[in-house]
């Protein structure tokens, strides 16, 4: 507690100094804008926030789509499985590969006839899961139709997609390889926990789930994977793509305004709200995640950004029916009459560190300028920590800082510009990759 009161206390000697003025209201905004904010958000000036660090997405492309089947929890875990499953240059290029359709044909085969295993833990696992021989094998012969000259996976869907940001600058066939190697290790690795673990009962279930959506030629990897989306389905345990198609239900109204904002009449692209769930299962929304929304939207309601954005999914407690965003959304609209087009939703992270990541993420992924600054408000606690102490905790769990600028406003409010690493889909986490 003291170290979070010392941070407030920075925050506030950041405090000085005056606000940018808006500009006239959006002429193509559907959501009401007071463009004469009041004195007392001068302070919120996104001037503060700057870097000299430039967004290098690696050949990101907004308008990206990544292909998928009918199992949203496989592209959102595996986005290099669902990509190579549904694209149809791609699927033919592997066709046309004899050996690795044969390999294809028996993976298939052993999943189709596990039950002939009896039981038998050992055989289960050599007929479900691929071997080092065949995943050794897999990986040469997709480095060498897709990492050579034929670039078409790389430039058309790798790279634009930013799902693979971290290995978009190596070599080709490193960065398919690096891909790979990402994927089918974890794969396993859920297969291991959340399918041959259970009893034999539960197995077999999954096994049908698993085989009854496999189409006739599917690649060597997918009963693996789709294996491994089953058996988090049957824990309870598909968050990843509980919301899914995310773009054309609870952000559709939002985003599509996206294309009438004139971004320059906006201090931020909008505000986010980081969730606080509650301590029982019965309480929907904590009441500090209320006063978080209560402040921001204050901000929304001066104008200063077009969208507010609740983040937090289902986490307190463990296995809640209750997604925090869903939950603050749900608030703004019932106690603020805030319309839904005004809201974008992050119902998926978990921390405080992918409260960051996901929010930027989706912003990205939605067409917002990579400049433009985001506004994270919340209580003066978790404020401080945001502006002071959160930074070493994402460079150990994500691997990376997901902002090139952060800069405390008030005792509740940061500026930051994100970072193009939040593009990268981490399938470590199960629950919010």
């Amino acid at each position: 507690m003291r170290l979070a009161s010392l941070a407030c206390l920075v925050l506030l000697a950041a405090c000085n100094g005056s606000g940018t003025p808006d500009g006239d209201t959006d002429a193509d905004n559907d959501v009401a804008v007071d463009t004469d904010a009041p004195a007392e958000f001068d302070v919120l000036d996104p001037s503060k926030c700057t870097t000299d660090v430039a967004f290098d997405g690696k050949g990101f492309d907004p308008a990206y789509a990544l292909p998928h089947g009918d199992d949203r929890l496989v592209a959102q875990l595996f986005p290099l499985f669902a990509i190579l499953e549904n694209d149809p240059t791609s699927l033919q290029t592997m066709d046309d590969d004899d050996t690795l359709t044969q390999s294809a044909a028996s993976v298939r085969a052993r999943l189709q006839g596990v039950s002939s295993c009896a039981g038998d833990l050992g055989c289960i696992t050599e007929a479900v899961l691929l071997s080092d021989a065949e995943i050794t094998f897999a990986r040469e012969r997709l480095i060498a139709l897709f990492g050579g000259q034929n670039t078409a996976l790389i430039d058309d869907h790798l790279k634009p997609s930013g799902a693979f940001i971290r290995w978009a600058g190596d070599a080709n066939p490193d960065l398919i390889g690096a891909a790979w190697d990402d994927e089918v290790s974890r794969a396993k690795e859920l297969v291991q926990g959340f399918v041959l673990n259970r009893d034999p009962s539960q197995q077999i279930a999954m096994f049908a789930e698993a085989a009854a959506v496999l189409p006739s030629d599917a690649p060597i990897w997918a009963p693996m994977a789709h294996l491994a989306a089953a058996g988090l389905r049957h824990d309870g345990r598909d968050e990843a793509a509980r919301y899914e198609p995310i773009v054309e239900g609870e952000n559709a109204a939002a985003i599509a305004r996206i294309p009438t904002l004139h971004w320059d009449k906006w201090r931020f692209a909008a505000i986010v709200i980081p969730g606080q769930g509650p301590d029982d299962a019965e309480t929907a929304l904590n009441p500090i995640s209320a006063q978080r929304a209560d402040v921001a939207v204050a901000r929304w309601r001066a104008g200063l950004a077009p969208f507010l954005m609740p983040s937090g999914g289902h986490v307190h407690p463990d296995r809640t029916v209750y997604a925090e965003a869903i939950e603050i959304k749900r608030y703004l609209m019932e106690t603020y009459d805030v319309p839904e087009a005004a809201i974008l939703v992050d119902p998926y992270a978990r921390h405080t560190t992918t409260n960051i990541r996901d929010t930027t993420r989706m912003l990205l992924h939605y067409g917002m300028p990579v400049d433009a600054p985001v506004l994270v408000t919340s209580d003066q606690i978790q404020s401080a920590y945001i502006a002071t102490i959160l930074a070493p905790r994402c460079q150990s769990e994500l691997g990376y800082i997901p902002w090139r600028a952060i800069t405390a406003l008030t005792i509740n409010d940061s500026c930051l510009r994100s970072s193009p690493d939040v593009l990268f889909m981490d399938s470590s986490d199960e629950l919010d990759p």
